[in-house]
């Protein structure tokens, strides 16, 4: 992305007199060069809003709370998507279940890469270890225990957290 010039072509280089060019000053700088390019080459996190529709299983109901989310944010730097997930506390998962979905909105871009995982770690009644947080090119990320496919038990608490970055 390139940085506006607008700020940069006002200033008004000086005939020597040092009566009518721009004051070069801390603002001018801060406001000329600094904010810029700050805001040109550093990437900002957003946060996925909650919706529990975004969160679904293989074969039957996770609920999940607003409550439940610390952590849901995205982010594009340059050509690469980075997701960060934080999901914990009392949540239900109906029955068991090979796959866990959480569905990211529009505009998280997604990879023209059918597949792009990355390990997370999970706990719950009965399970813990670390799993495979899949992003899949309809714009969720499949959380599954194993890559034998073993299920998540049921259960009425459980921990999810991962990061993972692929390119678009």
């Amino acid at each position: 992305m390139a940085i506006d010039r607008t700020p940069w072509n006002a200033l008004v280089d000086d005939d020597g007199s040092n009566l009518v060019g721009t004051v070069w000053n801390k603002d001018k700088i801060k406001t000329v060069i600094l904010d810029p390019t700050d805001a040109a080459i550093a990437p900002y996190w957003s946060f996925v809003p909650f919706s529990a529709a975004n969160f679904t299983s293989s074969s039957c109901t996770w609920t999940v709370a607003a409550g439940n989310i610390s952590h849901l944010y995205w982010v594009l730097n340059g050509r690469t998507v980075s997701v960060v997930f934080r999901i914990t506390g009392n949540m239900t998962l109906s029955a068991a279940a090979t796959s866990l979905t959480i569905k990211l909105p529009a505009p998280v871009p997604v990879t023209v890469i059918p597949y792009v995982g990355n390990p997370f770690t999970y706990y719950m009644t009965g399970a813990n270890g670390t799993g495979i947080a899949e992003i899949n090119t309809n714009g969720t990320i499949s959380l599954t225990r194993d890559v034998a496919g073993t299920q998540f038990p049921s259960f009425t608490s459980a921990f999810f957290i991962g990061q993972m970055s692929y390119p678009v």
